[in-house]
């Protein structure tokens, strides 16, 4: 029940390359919206860094007309023991403050092991 907690933390005996995938979804009434997708690693006693960051804009031309917009995520490479992985999104608009859909099952995060 790892996404519950929205970090997945790499076992003991499970380092290796894995490949990671996922989408942030955020929506706002109207206006530009701009939104960024994170994949995060925070090595155990380290900093956090970034490992894969994507832009996106959406427009609605009609103000007060409902926009929504997805951004899609990827990544492939090493982890290690001890690694904090975590999949998130920052939002900016000309509107009031975006909603960015983590509890309501449009933020999608997942991933394996392939070596």
């Amino acid at each position: 029940n790892q996404h519950s907690s929205g970090v997945v933390t790499i076992a003991s005996g499970n380092a290796g390359i894995y490949v990671l995938l996922g989408a942030v979804t955020i929506q706002d009434d109207a206006g530009y919206v701009y939104c960024r997708g994170y994949i995060e690693r925070t090595p155990s006693g380290g900093s956090a860094e970034t490992l894969f960051r994507a832009d996106s804009r959406y427009f609605s031309s009609s103000t007060g007309v409902f926009t929504e917009n997805t951004v899609p995520l990827h990544w492939m490479g090493q982890l290690n023991v001890g690694d904090e992985i975590r999949c998130y999104a920052q939002a900016s608009g000309a509107s009031s403050t975006p909603t960015i859909q983590n509890g309501s099952g449009a933020t999608h995060f997942s991933g394996f092991k392939i070596a």
